[in-house]
């Protein structure tokens, strides 16, 4: 019984690594994109906001805190694919911002690297990059077998900087499922599922 359970486990290791050598759930060639950026299922909210850390107050004369006056998103080449405003009233610099995806008219946008650029009334502008990836279809393995998101997060300053939020969720498919399998030898273990971490 023991036996035919760690076959079993072994057959079930090797068609997924199998399975995730057949999907398309590697990195970007080098060269294709940003150093750093932040991956996001296609279809799923992009939430975002700008960090104003400590350490930024702490230069000489003090810095006014720096408030938004808008965001918008960018391709990679600058094209300006959405944009939000706040002309009349600035916002705090802890104001949660989400983008769904879609262009200026209502279309959802193509696979790829985008700039995500906040505006400021004191400081400028920052940026950071977001991915949007194409969840695999149905036919084959592809659906369970990028359990993670390619993200290579940029590293945090001591000037504002935007904190892109992990993707947490991915679209729901017809085509999507989930398996668990439980195994008890003395201590209970469980691996399946997929989506983002």
């Amino acid at each position: 019984m023991r036996r035919a359970l760690v076959v079993a486990v072994m057959i079930i290791g090797l068609v997924g690594v199998v399975a995730v050598a057949q999907c398309g759930c590697d990195t970007p060639p080098a060269g294709s994109g940003p150093a750093c950026y932040t991956g996001y299922w296609a279809g799923v909210d992009v939430s975002f906001k700008l960090v104003v850390p400590g350490e930024y107050f702490s230069q000489c004369p003090v810095p006014e805190t720096p408030l938004i006056t808008g965001w918008r998103v960018e391709t990679l080449a600058g094209d300006i694919v959405y944009q939000v405003q706040f002309p009349d009233v600035p916002k705090g610099h802890n104001l949660q911002m989400t983008w769904n995806q879609t262009d200026g008219h209502c279309n959802n946008v193509a696979l790829g690297f985008y700039r995500l650029v906040v505006q400021t009334t004191t400081a400028g502008e920052f940026q950071n990059y977001v991915r949007i990836v194409g969840w695999p279809g149905f036919g084959g393995w592809c659906n369970c077998c990028c359990e993670r998101l390619d993200t290579r997060p940029c590293c945090p300053q001591h000037v504002p900087y935007i904190e892109i939020a992990r993707c947490d969720s991915r679209p729901s498919f017809v085509s999507s499922f989930s398996i668990q399998f439980k195994v008890e030898l003395g201590a209970s273990s469980s691996s399946g599922g997929c989506g983002c971490p």
